[in-house]
This record gives C-alpha cells, sequence and structure tokens, in this order.
C-alpha cells in the first residue's frame, strides 16, 4: 500500500458560498493546482520559458465567455491562471507543441487531420489547415525553425512550413516521430511493424535503424542531450536505447503504459499509465524514483524545462495538477534489461469537490462544472 501524506481539516467556500469543512489528503511535493478544466485532457505541456502551461482536449472557456468554441487554455505556472484563451478552432485539440521560442501553439484533430496554428502574444488563430483526412497521431516543431512534422495513422510523415503555409513533401515514414535536439535527425517509430528508424532531415534518407523485435511503438522520444532514444510499447514497455552504440540500455515495464518523456537533463523518465498512475524511473539504473498513484485514465505527464516539476491532469477531480518529485538514491543494477520491483513512496492525492486550497501562502479554488 502506498503512504499518503498531510491529511488536513481546514475550512472552504463551496460554490454557492456556503462554508463547509473538507478533508485534504494532500502529498508534500504538490504545488499548485489548477482548475477550470471543463473537458477531458490529453496533453499538458510546459511553454519553452517554464512560464506557462498548455493544455489542449479542453474546451477553450466554460465561464461566460464562448462555450461553444474549442480550443487552447494556457495558465500561468506560478499562480495556476487561465491567462490566455486560444479559441477560432471548431473542433476539439487531441494534441499540441509549442514552437522553439514560444510564441506560437500547434494543435490538431486527430482524427479530421484538421491543424491549428496560433500566436500565442494576440491569441490568434493564424493556420486552419485540413492537412490529412486520414488523422494525425502528432505534431513536433523543429528545433528553431517554422517547419512542423506530423505523425499520421497511414504510416506518412508530413511536413508543413508555417511561413509559406504549405505542406513539404516527405519520403520519411512512420506514424510517430520526434527530432534530434540539433533538428537535423528525426526518428520514427510505426505501429505497423517493430522499427525504430533514424533519418537524415536534408536528404530524407535512412542512416539506421533498432529493431525492437517484440513490438511496434507508439511513441519515440529523443533525449534532451541527443544521446539516447525513448521508446513506448505497445506491449506496455519503455525501451532506452543508446544512440551512439546502437544498443538496448534498458527496459521498463509499466503496466498499461500511455506515454513516456525525457527529464531536461536526460537523467529520468516519467512514465503514465492507463490508470493515472505517474512514476518516475532513474534512466541509467532503471529503478523506480517515485510514484503518484492514479484513480482515472490520463494520458499525459509534462516536464517543466528545469526538471523540477512535472504537470498532469487529474480527470476524476477535473484538475491540472504540477508536483515537486520526491526521488530517492537509486542503487545500479547489473541487467540492462531488467527492471527492480518498484520502491516504496508516497502517492494519492484526494480531495473533496469545491474546496479552497492554500498552498504555500497561495490560494487557489476548485469550482467544478
Amino acid at each position: 500500500m502506498k503512504k499518503l501524506a498531510n491529511s488536513t481539516s481546514f475550512m472552504s467556500i463551496s460554490k454557492i458560498g456556503v462554508p463547509c469543512i473538507c478533508i485534504l489528503l494532500l502529498l508534500s511535493y504538490v504545488s499548485i493546482v489548477y482548475s477550470q478544466i471543463c473537458d477531458e485532457v490529453y496533453v499538458v505541456a510546459w511553454s519553452p520559458d517554464g512560464a506557462f502551461i498548455a493544455v489542449s482536449g479542453s474546451e477553450a472557456s466554460c465561464d461566460t465567455r464562448d462555450v461553444s468554441s474549442l480550443g487552447i487554455r494556457i495558465f500561468d505556472a506560478e499562480t495556476g491562471v487561465v491567462v490566455k484563451y486560444l479559441q477560432g478552432a471548431n473542433r476539439r485539440a487531441n494534441g499540441l507543441d509549442w514552437s522553439s521560442d514560444g510564441s506560437k501553439l500547434v494543435s490538431f484533430n486527430s482524427a479530421a487531420g484538421i491543424v491549428y496554428i496560433w500566436d500565442v502574444a494576440s491569441e490568434q488563430l493564424l493556420i486552419t489547415e485540413p492537412l490529412n483526412s486520414q488523422g494525425i497521431t502528432l505534431a513536433r516543431w523543429q528545433p528553431d525553425t517554422d517547419l512542423i512534422a506530423f505523425g499520421t495513422p497511414s504510416n506518412s510523415i508530413i511536413f508543413f512550413d508555417t511561413t509559406n503555409q504549405s505542406e513539404v513533401t516527405s519520403q520519411i515514414a512512420g506514424t510517430t516521430l520526434d527530432w534530434s535536439p540539433d533538428g537535423t535527425q528525426m526518428v520514427t517509430g510505426s505501429i505497423y511493424d517493430y522499427l525504430l528508424i533514424i533519418w537524415d532531415v536534408s536528404t530524407q534518407q535512412q542512416i539506421t535503424s533498432f529493431n525492437q523485435n517484440s513490438a511496434s511503438s507508439y511513441r519515440v522520444e529523443w533525449s534532451p542531450d541527443g544521446s539516447k532514444i525513448l521508446s513506448s510499447l505497445t506491449d506496455n514497455q519503455a525501451l532506452i536505447w543508446d544512440f551512439a552504440s546502437e544498443q538496448l540500455l534498458r527496459t521498463i515495464h509499466v503496466d498499461d503504459l500511455v506515454n513516456a518523456h525525457w527529464s531536461p537533463d536526460s537523467n529520468k523518465i516519467a512514465t503514465v499509465s492507463l490508470d493515472g498512475t505517474i512514476q518516475v524511473w532513474d534512466a541509467n539504473s532503471g529503478y523506480l524514483l517515485d510514484t503518484i498513484l492514479g484513480s482515472a485514465p490520463t494520458y499525459d505527464v509534462a516536464w517543466n524545462p528545469d526538471g523540477s516539476q512535472l504537470a498532469y491532469y487529474l480527470p476524476d477531480n477535473d484538475t491540472i495538477i504540477v508536483a515537486n518529485p520526491e526521488v530517492v538514491s537509486p542503487t545500479p543494477t547489473p541487467d540492462p534489461t531488467h527492471t527492480p520491483p518498484p520502491t516504496p513512496s508516497f502517492g494519492k492525492i484526494a480531495y473533496s469537490s469545491n474546496v479552497t486550497v492554500s498552498i504555500g501562502g497561495m490560494i487557489y479554488q476548485h469550482p467544478w462544472f
């Protein structure tokens, strides 16, 4: 059983203004709670400077604004206040990505294959592009350029030039992708085979491939330092590959794996499971460092740029949580393909509805809609 820490009783004000006594079970590492989500969240993404958190999958508004408009909500990462409503999309956003300078956001509707690109400062929808009628799986902005790469269910990577607002010819195959940190290479995976393929972006020629043998990839991610590649497999494994030697370094087994992400220092990995459980792993030893227990489906988790915090969606309470993971010192394991049993760590967040929470001297309200 996971341990629950810091059980606290406090007075709160309900939505109708009636005081009520509520119980909060709150981990010491939870620093902020963002409310007013109003709909299911698929992706949570920090801005490159760490000042904001963008949320896709939600309605753009749940107050007196145009609630029929779908888009992106952007929160101030310190206060939890919604500071931007990126509206104008006619379909729900299933994914998003920031441009390198944080000035623009791209989102898409996965089923319809429609792409939306916003200017963040002005909140203006710049581009609406029906890119692929067969759908889109993800979007990744090339570092420091105006080019976006999209994965598709048809096993082809689509490039879109946002300056010219036009599609760029591509011969690169895959349903999922990520850029190398310098943007000169790309790693792709596919749900249709067991390969990870490395491509030269300028020539669109295959450089090498890794055979994953047992399962296909639905997510791939290059480590920020460029030395390793992370692959999330359909058989609930996360594989860590050494890019230079093309050797498998670690296999991490995660029940009902949905997604996995590198920490900014390339030393840790955060995984999210279908039941909402989030785990932090040491990428070098494969040891479990921390666990946040879930109670409902969660699709994504995101590191802030300095790696000190994780943001994720808590669907059963319709909130975004920002947590400071408490990690233990890992013990190296000699077997690179073996993950030791999880070590005990703190976990679950549970609280009643309609509460006002005071954390670190700041007040955050939870209005449930």
